[in-house]
């Protein structure tokens, strides 16, 4: 019996393969005879199945048009969609007047957009308000109950430009993010607490007003003004410009950590804290303005240096280098030192011209191919201080008209290579 259970599935296996049947499931085996051994294999076998002509179907699937939110077909009407935490959609995506498709994702937060455009439906897709209608344009953003842990993301795509504009800001407490590189701000973006980072393409005609930023960046400022009652970290800027038109410009805050500009850097810098005001500004193309900070700063890097650019500081300005000429005026309480790679011309550059700190200009490297109608001035209404100059190097000529000042030049002076006695030399004057 043992042999048998044995041998039973392989033997039966082999006759399901010899009459090429397909089986399917495990065959039923019954013992009917031991003398001679005779079997009964019982098997399911895989159904025929004839599936016809099934191309020739034809099934007409009903059209289901989804339900309208809300609809305002009323031209130019302004149009508002609650998006985010605690409203029936998530996200809202919609298409602008050049065909550039924009997505709004708000993180723990709740964003109410303002819309304008004509003709304009919301219909639902899932968790997605779509927006429809022509001359799509986003008027303004709404942030309630944020905090540093929520954001805004907005993406755009396609179109002629790829990019979408927004008007107004306004965000209820401080947040984390705003990441919008594709986004044009054309407004206000007023924070009522701090600002993580915000990130955009461009900020025109627009203001910024934060308790503090962390960091902001854009690839094009103009006619931007930023107010913050606390630090700046970081600001970085494609190109910072100025229209005719007089309107605010420029940065008032604590202190900056750094502010760079990939071209020019243009605006009135008022900082009213220190250890320093500033510790590093670059700027690769001209730097033009009115600077007032109560402290110095570390480092200013330019391509070039306005004429009209004046800098009153109250602490000391560490390094300043320029790659190309340099012109205008600046005061501060002491010049660590100075590189000109270009010509000075008509720069009136004073070292403690403001405060009484007892320390002058450390270091003057100039490089320039003339030095015109300039003067660097040292201990400039200074009290107790020594008034002096460090080293001054003059690659290229300096004229008649030039003129640098000082209490004391504490080193050799050079000028077209050759060195130069400030008592003898009329282009020098020991005060």
């Amino acid at each position: 019996q043992e042999s048998l259970e044995y041998m039973l599935p392989d033997v039966t296996q082999r006759a399901v393969e010899a009459q090429e049947l397909e089986t399917a499931g495990v065959p039923k085996l019954e013992l009917e005879e031991l003398d001679p051994v005779i079997v009964k294999a019982t098997v399911a076998l895989t159904p025929a199945i004839d599936l016809g002509d099934y191309k020739a179907i034809r099934v007409e699937e009903p059209v289901v048009e989804p339900d309208p939110v809300d609809e305002q077909p009323a031209a130019g009407a302004t149009t508002t969609v609650v998006i985010g935490d605690g409203a029936d959609h998530q996200q809202l995506v919609f298409t602008d007047a050049d065909g550039t498709v924009a997505r709004l994702r708000p993180r723990r937060t709740t964003a109410t957009v303002d819309l304008n455009g004509q003709d304009v439906t919301i219909t639902s897709n899932g968790s997605v308000a779509l927006i429809e209608g022509a001359d799509l344009q986003i008027a303004g953003i709404a942030l309630a109950d944020a905090t540093v842990r929520s954001s805004l993301y907005v993406s755009a795509r396609g179109g002629d430009d790829g990019r979408i504009e927004v008007g107004d800001i306004d965000v209820d407490g401080s947040i984390g993010r705003i990441y919008g590189p594709r986004m044009a701000v054309l407004g206000d973006v007023t924070v009522d607490g701090a600002i993580g980072a915000l990130v955009v393409d461009e900020l025109r005609d627009a203001t910024v007003d934060a308790d503090a930023i962390g960091r902001l960046k854009a690839r094009r400022m103009h006619d931007l003004a930023v107010e913050t009652s606390g630090p700046i970290a970081r600001i970085l800027a494609g190109d910072w410009s100025r229209g005719d038109d007089g309107d605010a410009n420029g940065i008032e805050a604590e202190k900056v950590g750094r502010l760079t500009s990939r071209g020019d850097l243009a605006l009135d810098l008022l900082l009213h804290g220190g250890d320093p005001s500033a510790r590093q500004v670059t700027a690769r193309g001209a730097i033009d303005g009115s600077w007032t900070t109560a402290d110095g700063i570390d480092v200013l890097r330019a391509g070039a240096i306005a004429s009209g650019f004046e800098a009153d500081l109250g602490g000391a300005l560490g390094r300043l280098t320029t790659s190309g000429d340099a012109s205008g005026r600046i005061t501060a309480a002491r010049f660590g030192s100075a590189r000109v790679g270009g010509d000075l011309s008509g720069a009136n550059w004073s070292a403690g011209g403001q405060a009484v700190t007892p320390s002058a200009l450390d270091a003057l490297n100039a490089i320039p191919t003339d030095l015109a109608n300039s003067a660097a001035l040292g201990g400039v209404q200074v009290i107790d201080a020594d008034r002096s100059f460090g080293r001054i190097h003059i690659r290229g000529t300096a004229d008649d008209d030039s003129r640098i000042s000082a209490g004391d030049f504490l080193s050799r002076i050079l000028v077209g290579g050759k060195q130069v006695d400030p008592a003898q030399d009329d282009r020098f004057e020991i005060l």
